[in-house]
């Protein structure tokens, strides 16, 4: 569970929209952060004990590539969950003046 739930929670009574945005953002932020954190992991893994069948160097481009796009999916993702919260500062904001 993100650290974050309370606030979603209140952001889901406000914006059901909003909620599905963070709902997205908050699983693209987890996919993206292990995705990153293991790609070097395997790729060493799989050089170590010969299961890849690839020379050294297409599997550190391979690894270097597959980390570059989860570090890509875990960014947008971040920037989808500050989105959501912003609109949903904004919108709670518009309602209470």
């Amino acid at each position: 569970m993100s650290l974050d739930y309370p606030e979603y929670e209140e952001l889901r009574k406000q914006s059901w929209f909003l909620g599905l945005l963070w709902r997205i953002g908050d699983l693209g932020y987890y996919l993206g952060l292990f995705g990153a954190l293991g790609s070097p992991l395997m790729m060493i893994y799989s050089q170590l004990t010969r299961k890849g069948h690839l020379p050294w160097h297409t599997a550190l481009l391979g690894g270097f590539l597959c980390t570059a796009f989860c570090v890509c999916i875990f960014l947008a993702s971040a920037q989808l969950k500050s989105f959501a919260f912003k609109r949903g500062d904004a919108l709670k904001n518009k309602r209470y003046r």
